[in-house]
């Protein structure tokens, strides 16, 4: 299948893409980004995407504001944003409970956003059965995944920080984490493992084999 220059050149902006990895990694010396150097970085990237991507066929019935640029590449940008920000650790509990406000604010608008472009696949991935509307697809459903992984994550951060009570943080973490093993298992990676830990060790909690609750 023949890829023109445009597209290839959204490909490569992607995560893992070539031209996402100066972002990430250090040109010079090769070495990742870290601390606050890493988290600017992350939000540039995001600014960047908005730049650089514009979409240019707005998605039928969806207000032109709902994405500043093109869907998959915002997405993919914010999902990025949202890995970065799992890696900051606060100095106090007023920090610690800052970062989880930024996390589920991110995480909250990824889902939202991936729930419009579901709705809207032909428009947003192209002709159904094509290898590119493929390829869109698994990279949303890969970042649905993770995203639900890592609001579980937040939920039983919240719980260890007393922040919540523990039965109903652990349901909760519990059913994003089964949420996201149900979106793993429609494509092979290690999702499928990380949940199926995830999962045992908030049942083990709770004390049984317990049904989780997503908001």
């Amino acid at each position: 299948m023949q890829i023109d220059e445009k597209k290839k050149i959204e490909d490569d902006y992607l995560i893992g893409g070539p031209l996402f990895k100066p972002w990430k990694v250090c040109p010079n010396c090769n070495q990742t980004y870290k601390g606050t150097l890493l988290v600017d970085l992350a939000d540039e990237y995001v600014s960047f995407t908005k730049r650089t991507a514009p979409y240019e066929t707005p998605i039928e019935g969806v207000p032109d504001t709902t994405f500043p640029c093109e869907p998959i590449r915002y997405v993919d940008a914010l999902y990025y944003k949202l890995n970065v920000y799992a890696t900051k650790r606060g100095g106090d509990l007023n920090e610690e409970i800052g970062i989880l406000k930024d996390l589920r604010n991110i995480a909250t608008e990824i889902m939202s956003l991936i729930d419009i472009i579901k709705n809207h696949q032909d428009q947003v991935f192209g002709s159904p059965g094509s290898k590119n509307y493929q390829m869109k697809l698994f990279a949303v459903l890969n970042i649905e995944m993770w995203t639900l992984l890592q609001i579980g994550t937040c939920y039983e951060k919240e719980v260890s920080l007393r922040l919540i009570d523990k039965e109903i943080g652990l349901k909760m973490a519990l059913g994003h984490y089964e949420k996201s093993q149900e979106v793993a298992q429609l494509f092979p990676g290690e999702g499928v493992e990380h949940n199926k830990n995830n999962i045992a060790r908030v049942k083990c909690k709770l004390g049984g084999d317990m049904k989780g609750l997503v908001a």
